[in-house]
């Protein structure tokens, strides 16, 4: 994995278009691939030693 990528966290919100949910959810699979099913923690935890 290339440690230069800066991820960001896919966030939802109520009004979105199915368009834009589909975007984050494949963003989010992605995350899932390439980082593993505890993706979030271990991107939060690489905001919090930044």
């Amino acid at each position: 994995m290339d440690e230069s990528r800066i991820f960001e966290i896919p966030t939802w919100f109520g009004g979105e278009s199915g368009q834009r949910k589909r975007y984050l959810r494949s963003l989010e699979q992605d995350l899932i691939s390439e980082l593993g099913p505890n993706w979030r923690e271990k991107i939060q935890s690489k905001e919090s030693a930044a």
